[in-house]
């Protein structure tokens, strides 16, 4: 039989105010829209339409592959001989003329063109390198503080720590404006370095993982945020994770 019908009461405020012509909350996602090689959907055909989507719904984080920050050729004796082929980071940043930030995924290893963490010229060619990369940004007008750079993704054991602690270490006594952006996915919060924790800027839990694991690691995140470190959210798992901010 059919339900009966009932009236419900409905009450609607109109508010006098103006939205923001841009939110607050930064937004992105691993969209990579650096090159022209089809990667995670993304093509020289679609790749355009794409940008404008995303600029259309206030992403101001673009991501790229490390490929836009190479690492170009050094002397035996630590200067650089070669600079980095620039081409790539000038058309990304054509591309994305309003970003706030310019977010890169590095894929650090343990070495730079060769030299070893440890060595002592590992730091040095790591200051060559940054101090390159802030340099060729603040002639195209944008400051360090709006690069961000994941060196390792995912660190989930000490190995993992331990380079992103080296490199983390050289960057900031080349470059200390420069962000340094991770997404640790341990699942027992006790594992983690307390130095690479400290060692970066932005600490981004995955969503998903923070609510399975629950209090361990959500106080865990609450007591960086207590020492001054910022925090973000991800989430790139099921069905949806093709391009999931």
């Amino acid at each position: 039989p059919a339900l009966p019908a009932v009236p419900v009461p409905v009450e609607l405020r109109v508010f006098n105010l103006d939205f923001p012509d841009r939110p607050t909350l930064h937004l992105g996602g691993w969209d990579e829209t650096d090159g022209d090689k089809p990667r995670y959907g993304v093509n020289a055909a679609n790749r355009d339409a794409l940008v404008a989507h995303l600029r259309s719904r206030f992403v101001d984080s673009p991501w790229s592959t490390p490929a836009v920050m190479p690492f170009g050729a050094f002397g035996e004796d630590g200067p650089m001989t070669q600079p980095p082929d620039t081409s790539s980071f000038d058309m990304w940043l054509k591309r994305w003329p309003d970003a706030r930030r310019f977010c890169v995924f590095n894929s650090v290893r343990d070495n730079i063109a060769g030299w070893k963490m440890g060595d002592p010229l590992f730091a040095v060619q790591v200051g060559h390198w940054i101090r390159f990369w802030v340099a060729f940004l603040r002639e195209r007008g944008v400051e360090p503080d709006r690069l961000v750079l994941l060196l390792l993704d995912e660190p989930r054991k000490p190995a993992h720590d331990r380079i992103i602690i080296a490199w983390a270490r050289a960057i900031k006594a080349a470059a200390p404006d420069v962000v340094l952006w991770e997404d640790p996915v341990y699942k027992d919060p006790k594992k983690m370095a307390s130095e690479m924790l400290s060692a970066v800027d932005v600490l981004c839990p995955n969503r998903r993982q923070l609510l399975q694991v629950g209090e361990p690691l959500a106080a865990l995140y609450r007591k960086q945020q207590a020492q001054g470190k910022r925090l973000e959210l991800y989430s790139c798992t099921g069905p949806a994770r093709l391009l999931d901010p």
